[in-house]
């Protein structure tokens, strides 16, 4: 709580006694001391007494200075009387009322205290009354303590701003003094608020705020930027206001790099005139906060942007702003992809590889700003190519006459030089390629084995091998019949066939059923046939297959056999015709069976024809093959032989001419040339003489 200065600390009460010199004998009191003839020593001794107030003025303090005279002329000599009258005329007082304050006049704060003090001089305990000039309320408390009176008013409002007199009453006498309250208001510093936040570049206000404020006409506000008094215009309004305002001065500005760090100052004075207070001017600093960047951001690389492979990498990002940025690392990847790699100002790589090639990116953003600025830096790790890729398009594996294409790429720096080769047992073939390419039209098998791609460079050397698969349908099948593919019935038959292709074929035997159909005999490429018979004879297929394709290669196996009866044909025409009858004629014998060939001829001449024989008459059609069933039995056993007859070519005889000339040369013994027929002919048709094999043996 806040005292005016012009109102002095309470009054120190008037003491309980007063102290009078009082004269004393040794031995006893001022009566003993007088009845010596020579007088004894004196000292002075101070007796408290209860003191005798007087409540008059001058005239009042004679009376009372002559009945202590009297008193003690009564116990001591005259002259100490007269001393004693002496001080008391000396230390006596006029009654009087000092002066509130300085002028009349008091400057009091709106909602301050204020206490009012009035004192008087000349008499010790007065009586004391407060009042306004209009008779109003005090507004405040009254309080007295000895020669003081208190008016103490706890808050000082528009209500306290009068003239106020203290009256004080000493027995008759009267004083009165007067004094002015002026009341006013300026309570704190100015406020300044900067609109938040200040980006640098960018338009900002700053406002300086005084709040109430009385009188507020009478404000003077001022804003500076360092040294710089700011133009602000008219702050305040001149007009007279009965009640405290908050006044307000606002200016407009765009922060520079030069502002940053500077101090604002809002000066508010309050130059009243006639009234004394303090204080009469405030003001308060604030220290431009500017926020900027980042700026001048930049990458440094220690030790270079080009290391050899294993060194150590260190890149540093530094930028200029404020509040510091925040600091992120990325790499470009080589799809156009950026991968974060970590959050701070320094990127270390303690051991660089290949991999740690590429362009890294310093990002710097400024959370106030909301700025960010990108720097970027390529690194280049030299050392041997590693890693060469060795790519086959469409694949590895591909089918005859397809497009294919050899790759060849490797990471290396300095770049290495790449060569495509064909390996061989001999010597690698090197393939003519383009930046790493090798390109083949229409692929064959012989286009199939290892590609090696060898990269090399001054630091090293490296290579990939891969192997080229060509996929084609089975080709060159062959058949290996052991011992032959003539064999006798109880022989082992072993056919092995094999073919080429890719992927391996899979390698069936299957033979050929009479109705046309077939049947599978084995599902591998070797055929093994035991202890062969008669039915095993006939027509045997192999076939090669995978899924590019298929081939089929075919043998006759022919079975000798031996039985106690062996049919066998005889009497075959020489000649024979389309659409000509003719008839085949069997013989059985205890013998071995002599085969047909695949032409219908013997290889052995057959004899007359045994009983029991069956024959069959057939009808020949161009370019016919038949199978001729013979069965021949008698009173031991039955034997039954197929016979393949091929006509391969019909020739028309020409009977013509000989018959002329037959005739010519007969017509003149036609009677027993004509009976020599007649008899021929009929011995033919008893016999059955007629034999197809003899007729076709000239030809064999």
């Amino acid at each position: 709580m806040e005292i005016p200065a012009f109102a002095p600390a309470f009054p120190t009460p008037p003491p309980a006694r007063s102290l009078f010199p009082v004269l004393k004998s040794r031995r006893g009191g001022p009566g003993a001391a007088l009845s010596r003839s020579k007088p004894p020593p004196w000292r002075f001794l101070w007796k408290a007494q209860r003191p005798r107030f007087c409540h008059g003025g001058l005239l009042c303090q004679l009376k009372s200075g002559v009945r202590r005279g009297r008193d003690q002329m009564g116990r001591g000599t005259s002259a100490r009387a007269a001393l004693l009258l002496l001080l008391a005329i000396l230390t006596s007082e006029a009654f009087e009322i000092e002066d509130i304050a300085p002028g009349h006049k008091v400057a009091a704060q709106i909602g301050q205290m204020l206490v009012l003090r009035c004192r008087t001089t000349g008499c010790i305990s007065p009586n004391f009354s407060w009042r306004t000039h209009l008779d109003s309320p005090l507004g405040g408390i009254m309080s007295t303590q000895g020669p003081n009176s208190f008016l103490t008013v706890e808050s000082v409002g528009f209500e306290n701003e009068y003239t106020y007199f203290c009256n004080a009453h000493c027995g008759e006498e009267k004083r009165e003094k007067r004094v002015q309250i002026n009341i006013y208001s300026f309570p704190s510093d100015p406020v300044i608020e900067v609109s938040s936040p200040l980006v640098l570049g960018k338009p900002a206000s700053i406002t300086c705020r005084v709040p109430k404020v009385f009188p507020s006409e009478q404000l003077v506000l001022s804003l500076k930027k360092g040294d710089e008094v700011l133009p602000i215009g008219q702050c305040c309004d001149e007009s007279h206001s009965s009640s405290v305002q908050t006044k307000t001065v606002n200016v407009n500005f765009t922060p520079t790099k030069e502002d940053i760090g500077k101090e604002i100052t809002c000066l508010a004075e309050l130059p009243i005139e006639d009234m004394e207070f303090e204080p009469k001017e405030r003001k308060t600093t604030h220290v431009l906060n500017v926020n900027f960047g980042p700026l001048d951001t930049r990458i440094t690389a220690f030790p270079a942007t080009t290391l050899s492979e294993g060194e150590a990498l260190t890149l540093s990002c530094v930028t200029e702003s404020h509040p510091p940025t925040k600091i992120v690392w990325k790499k470009q990847l080589a799809d156009g992809t950026v991968q974060f790699i970590e959050e701070s100002y320094n990127l270390h790589i303690p051991h660089t590889q290949f991999s740690s090639s590429g362009i890294y990116i310093c990002e710097a953003t400024n959370n106030v700003t909301k700025e960010v600025e990108n720097r970027t830096v390529s690194i280049t790790i030299q050392g041997p190519p590693v890693h060469p890729e060795l790519s086959i398009f469409p694949g590895t594996s591909v089918r005859e006459g397809e497009h294919v294409t050899l790759q060849c790429s490797v990471k290396s720096s300095p770049p290495a030089d790449i060569l495509i080769m064909k390996k061989s047992a001999t010597e690698d073939a090197v393939l003519e390629s383009q930046d790493g390419f090798v390109h083949i039209p229409r692929v064959a098998p012989t286009d199939a084995g290892d590609y090696k791609c060898q990269v090399k460079n001054e630091f090293g050397e490296a290579q990939m091998t891969r192997a080229l698969h060509v996929e084609y349908g089975p080709r060159n099948t062959t058949i290996v019949v052991t011992p032959s593919n003539i064999v006798k019935e109880g022989d082992t038959v072993i056919m092995i066939c094999s073919t080429d292709g890719s992927p391996t074929p899979k390698v069936s035997w299957k033979k050929r059923l009479p109705n046309g159909g077939s049947q599978l005999v084995s599902g591998d490429g070797t055929l093994t046939l035991e202890k062969v018979q008669a039915e095993d004879m006939g027509h045997y297929e192999c076939e090669g297959s995978n899924h590019a394709g298929k081939d089929n290669k075919a043998v006759e196996l022919v079975v000798e056999v031996f039985s106690p009866t062996t049919p066998a044909l005889t009497n075959a025409p020489e000649i024979f015709t389309e659409v000509e009858d003719f008839t085949t004629e069997t013989t059985a014998y205890n013998t071995p069976h002599q085969e047909a060939d695949r032409h219908g001829q013997m290889e052995n001449e057959t004899s007359a024809t045994p009983e029991d024989t069956a024959f069959t008459t057939y009808t020949t059609m161009k370019y016919d093959t038949v199978t001729h069933v013979v069965t021949s039995s008698d009173n031991d056993e039955n034997g039954t032989e197929e016979i393949e007859i091929i006509i391969a070519r019909m020739e028309e005889p020409n009977y013509v001419t000989p018959i002329i000339i037959a005739i010519a040369a007969l017509a003149t013994a036609a009677g027993p040339v004509a009976a020599i027929l007649i008899y021929v002919s009929r011995k033919a048709k008893i016999n059955g003489s007629y034999s197809l094999v003899n007729s076709l043996k000239a030809k064999v």
